[in-house]
């Protein structure tokens, strides 16, 4: 039996065996979690990173995404046109940085999987628990992750050329306030502004680069139109486990 008080020390990362202790392991349901679909046993994998989503979204989903994306692209104009477009710039930056922040939360603190009997369960930082019938699972398949294009020439452009162009910017920028051609304010919103675009630079790097490391990743998909990607290092491990048996 698992002690309560040795979970929570595990999620806190007190173990000081925890080096030593395999991620995916078999324990007893009922003394991890009361919530989900019981059963006899659970497989737990806590490093891994998983994207969920809906294979057909409803045309009010889209509906409410063009009215949000208008709102959001007339309140930008509005707040440009009244101030400036750099006061505007400086206030999305705040946006910007946030993005990058629980992007960069995301990727370092994974995701935790647990195949029942009954269903998959899928706990990730900052979302809702995804919970699927492994009844309606029709496929769990393994499929090559390529990068779109070749890692270091995205290292090259996230780490090296974008980083280098704002700092160019602002070195002129600097240039002209030195100069007194420019006042302190706006040379202030132009360094807060290209600052979160490096900080988003790297972070969105850092983002791809993980997800490059895995060679393969499991899809999952269901008869209601739900798809989960799973990255892992053993991913025939979980592709077997969801098998249908017949």
């Amino acid at each position: 039996m698992i002690r309560v008080s040795e979970v929570i020390r595990g999620w806190l990362g007190l173990c000081p065996d925890r080096h030593a202790v395999r991620n995916r392991n078999l324990v007893h349901l009922r003394e991890m979690y009361s919530s989900i679909p019981t059963g006899d046993t659970v497989y737990v994998n806590n490093d891994l990173h998983a994207e969920y989503g809906k294979g057909r979204l409803s045309r009010w989903f889209y509906i409410g995404l063009a009215i949000a994306a208008s709102s959001s692209i007339a309140f930008f104009v509005f707040f440009a046109m009244t101030f400036s477009f750099r006061n505007a710039g400086a206030l999305f930056s705040g946006l910007v940085v946030m993005v990058a922040m629980v992007m960069f939360y995301r990727d370092m603190k994974k995701a935790t999987l647990e195949i029942t009997p009954e269903a998959l369960i899928i706990h990730r930082p900052l979302h809702k628990t995804v919970v699927i019938r492994r009844d309606i699972i029709t496929m769990a398949e393994i499929r090559q992750n390529p990068v779109p294009y070749p890692l270091r020439y995205q290292k090259a452009m996230w780490l090296f050329i974008m980083p280098v162009l704002s700092a160019s910017i602002l070195i002129l920028q600097y240039s002209d306030l030195i100069s007194g051609e420019i006042a302190f304010s706006r040379f202030f919103l132009d360094l807060v502004y290209f600052i979160s675009l490096v900080l988003f630079f790297i972070v969105f790097y850092n983002h791809i680069r993980i997800r490059s490391e895995y060679a393969e990743n499991v899809l999952i998909t269901t008869t209601t139109n739900e798809k989960a990607v799973i990255y892992t290092k053993n991913p025939g491990e979980i592709s077997r486990l969801l098998e249908k048996t017949p």
